[in-house]
Formats: structure tokens, C-alpha cells, sequence
């Protein structure tokens, strides 16, 4: 399951990203926006602490004038170190490129006040008692400045903390707006790839459903299942349309299987019934007969083993291929049959290359063949009734031809050989294997698996050829 696994941990890392990365936008967003928030309420308190401070710093200074103690010298030392930390946290709080001079002034405020409380505590501590009033004044003023620029610069601020919150509270506004259109289009992303992906997963399914279904009803022949991605879906769609090949395949080998045990049970039934047909029986052993009363014995005995080699091959075992020779052996002995009977009225001539004889074949194909051309073509002649037997190979095939000069047959008979539905009425008379051509069509075309294997041309008149053209590698 690797390849779907793969699928699987792709799409979820893809989903678990994307939901991410709008969680993670947002956050970055409001992070950005507090962040900014942050900064301007620094710049109030940074204000405020610095009037403060300086306010606690005179008033630290004119304890100490007034009462000498040392905790009030104390105090004003702290208030100034914080008073001179805050001074340097103007730069990099409030000032910028807008409020420049009125910060730098705000600065310069800050460190006189500092200087003049310094100068103050210094004279006052240096008892001169007539210098420190006028600084302790002094400072005094300065305070007021300082205060009175505070209020400015926090005025300034508050009125730029108006315009910057309503340019946030429009940004916030978008944002929210973005937001839901980006959940939105993240909730869509994420059903349409639902949808794609489990589409991809179970329409395959689903059709592997139905065939199986299909084939568990009996209706082998539907439509192979098309799946092309090279995954554990597509092995298993091309495992069940293989599946699916090879049960129509083996239910077609099972049909013919069974039609040609069919065909040979037909065969061994006829060559029980009919092999030995009493007219065709009666006929050579009347010839047998007239011979054993005219001439000496050998040719008596002649005749008598080839009927007896022609009767043992009809009773052989008739399920299994035997080779053209022995074929062409088992015509030839009947022809030896009825040409002893019938004399110089009839003649047989065979011309069958060596390269051919090895050629596997059904039993019992050459000889009903060769006695339908004695029967019905040439055994109503008075003279000259031939029967010629020629076989080559031809690329991949042999071709064995059937040939006489007998009195042919017209289209309907030559169609009705080729017509299954169409059974045609066997008398037998005269034949030593008592089977029809259909017989032996069917079996050749079930031996070898295909429709091409036998040709009949003929005219009324003008003698029959039967070809066939059988694959030199057999069944």
C-alpha cells in the first residue's frame, strides 16, 4: 500500500499545511496589529512616567530643603537616575522624523531640569543660602515648561492615535474580511480535494463492484475496467480484468472442451453403430467373396488386412491426434477396399510432401472426407472417377487438398456443411465410419482454434475441392 499511503500522507500534510498557514497568517496579523498597539500605549506611559518622575524629582528636592533628611536625598537621587533613564527612552520611543524638534526640545527641558535640581541641591548643600532660592526657582519654572510640553506632546499623540486607530480599526475590518474569505476558500480547497481524492479512491471500487457483481450473475463479456495511475488500485484493476481475461478464456476452452468430447462421443457412438455398416460391410465381403472364388488367395489376403487395419484404425482411441501419415495410411487402405471392388472405374493419386507427414491432426479427418468425395462424387461415374490427394506447406501452414472429378454439389448443399443449426440427414449408406463433414469441420476448428480451416469449392458438374489449411504448430 505504498503508493496510496504516499497519496494519503500527501494530502493530509497538504490540508494540515494549508490550515496552518491561514492560522498562522491570521496570527501574524493581530500579532502585528498588537504589536502596534503596544508601541503607542508605550509612547503615552513613557509621557506620563516623565511627568510624573520629574514632578516626584522637584518635589524630592524641596523635601530636602525643607527638612534635611536623608531619605529625602535619597529619594530625589532616584527620581533623577529614572527622570535621566526615561530622557534616554525618547529616542527610541516617541521620536521620529515628524516630532523631531518638539522631542528634542522635550529632551533639552528634561536634562535643565535635571541640571538645575543638581545645581540647587549643590548650593543648598554648600550652605550658600542666599544663590539656591533663585535656582530652587528656577527649577520650578522649568517644571511647568516640561509639564505644559507634555500635555502638547500627549495632545499630539492622542491626535495621531486617532487617525492610526481608525486606519486600524479599517485594517481590522479587512482583515476579519480576509479571514473568512480565506477560511472559506481553505473549507472549499479542502472539500473539493475531499472529493476529488475519495472519487479516485472509490469510483475504481465501485467498478471493480459492479464487474464482480456482473461476473458472479454469468455476463463474462462486459468492459474491462480502464484505471491508469500505476497503484495499488490500478494493479488491483489490471489483476481483475486479467481475472476477468482469463475466466472468459477458460469458460471458452470449457464450452469447447466439452462440444468436442461432445463430438468424439458422436464418434465413438458412430463407430460403434455405424463403423462397421452393414452395406459397406456387405459390399467388401461380397468382393471378398467373388475374389476367393476366381483367384488365389494372396490377394484375398491382401484385401482381408486391409480391412481389418481399416476397422482397427476406425476403433482406436479417438480422443487423441494422430500424424497425416497414418491418415494418409488409413486412406489408403480404403481406396485399396474400393478399388478392388470397383475396379479401373475409379483412381486415387497422392502427392503429399515429406515435410507434411509429421503434421498432428484429429483422428478420422482425411477418411470421411475422402469416402463423401467416393460416395457422392465419383461412385456414380462409369469411368474415370479420380480422387487426388495434394499437401505443402505454406508459411506457417499445410495445405492439404481433397480433390475429385466427381458430379460436385450446388451452393445450398456446399453452405449446409458450415451451418451448426442446420443438421443435416446422415444415412450412412456406405460410409466405413458412419460421420459427416460438420463433424469433422467442427472438430478441426476446435483442435486448432479457428474459423479458417476448411474450404469447399465445387460445381454441379465440374467435380468438388476441399482444402485445409492446418497451423504446422497444431492445436
Amino acid at each position: 500500500m505504498s503508493k496510496m499511503k504516499n497519496k494519503l500522507m500527501v494530502f493530509f500534510l497538504a490540508l494540515f499545511v494549508l490550515l496552518n498557514g491561514v492560522s498562522i497568517f491570521l496570527f501574524l496579523n493581530h500579532k502585528q496589529t498588537v504589536a502596534q498597539y503596544d508601541h503607542l500605549l508605550d509612547r503615552f506611559l513613557l509621557l506620563n512616567d516623565i511627568s510624573q518622575i520629574s514632578q516626584n524629582t522637584y518635589d524630592s528636592m524641596n523635601s530636602f530643603l525643607l527638612h534635611k533628611t536623608q531619605d529625602d536625598l535619597t529619594d530625589f537621587y532616584t527620581y533623577r537616575r529614572q527622570l535621566k533613564e526615561k530622557q534616554r527612552d525618547l529616542k527610541k520611543t516617541i521620536m521620529n522624523n515628524h516630532n523631531y524638534i518638539p522631542v528634542k526640545n522635550y529632551e533639552v527641558m528634561i536634562g535643565s531640569l535635571i541640571e538645575e535640581t543638581d545645581v540647587t541641591i549643590g548650593l543648598f548643600m554648600s550652605e550658600q543660602i542666599e544663590s539656591y532660592p533663585a535656582r530652587q526657582a528656577e527649577s520650578l519654572k522649568l517644571l511647568s515648561f516640561l509639564q505644559d510640553q507634555t500635555l502638547h506632546l500627549l495632545n499630539e499623540e492622542l491626535t495621531q492615535f486617532q487617525s492610526y486607530y481608525l486606519e486600524m480599526s479599517g485594517r481590522n475590518q479587512n482583515m476579519e474580511y480576509m479571514g473568512f474569505a480565506l477560511f472559506s476558500a481553505t473549507l472549499f480547497m479542502v472539500l473539493l480535494f475531499s472529493l476529488l481524492f475519495s472519487n479516485n479512491i472509490t469510483r475504481p471500487i465501485q467498478q471493480l463492484t459492479n464487474a464482480a457483481h456482473e461476473i458472479a450473475i454469468g455476463k463474462l463479456d462486459g468492459e474491462e475496467i480502464i484505471y491508469h495511475k500505476k497503484d495499488e488500485l490500478g494493479f488491483l484493476t489490471a489483476t481483475f480484468n486479467k481475472m476477468r481475461r482469463d475466466v472468459i478464456d477458460l469458460f471458452t476452452q470449457i464450452q469447447e472442451k466439452s462440444e468436442q468430447e461432445q463430438l468424439i462421443k458422436e464418434m465413438e457412438l458412430k463407430s460403434l453403430q455405424s463403423q462397421i455398416n452393414p452395406h459397406f460391410l456387405f459390399n467388401t465381403l461380397n468382393t471378398i467373396g467373388k475374389l476367393a472364388y476366381i483367384e488365389g488367395s494372396e490377394k484375398v489376403n491382401h484385401l482381408i488386412m486391409a480391412l481389418s487395419k481399416l476397422l482397427r484404425y476406425n476403433l482406436s482411441k479417438l480422443e487423441k491426434p494422430v500424424k497425416l501419415k497414418d491418415e494418409l495410411q488409413t486412406v489408403q487402405d480404403y481406396f485399396f477396399i474400393q478399388k478392388t471392388r470397383f475396379g479401373e472405374r475409379v483412381h486415387f493419386n497422392l502427392l503429399v510432401n515429406e515435410d507434411c507427414l509429421d503434421l498432428e491432426i484429429p483422428i478420422l479427418t482425411l477418411q470421411p472426407i475422402v469416402e463423401n468425395a467416393f460416395i457422392h462424387g465419383i461412385e456414380s461415374l462409369e469411368d474415370g472417377g479420380t480422387i487426388k490427394i495434394e499437401g505443402h506447406t505454406e508459411e506457417n501452414d499445410v495445405i492439404i487438398k481433397i480433390m475429385d472429378n466427381g458430379v460436385g454439389m450446388n451452393e445450398e448443399t456446399k453452405n449446409s456443411f458450415f451451418n451448426n443449426s442446420e443438421k443435416r440427414k446422415q444415412t450412412g449408406t456406405g460410409h466405413s465410419t458412419g460421420l459427416g463433414l460438420e463433424n469433422v469441420i467442427r472438430r478441426l476448428q476446435l483442435f486448432y482454434h479457428r474459423k479458417d480451416i476448411f474450404l469447399i469449392e465445387s460445381e454441379i458438374g465440374n467435380g468438388t475441392i476441399v482444402e485445409l489449411r492446418l497451423p504446422k504448430g497444431g492445436s
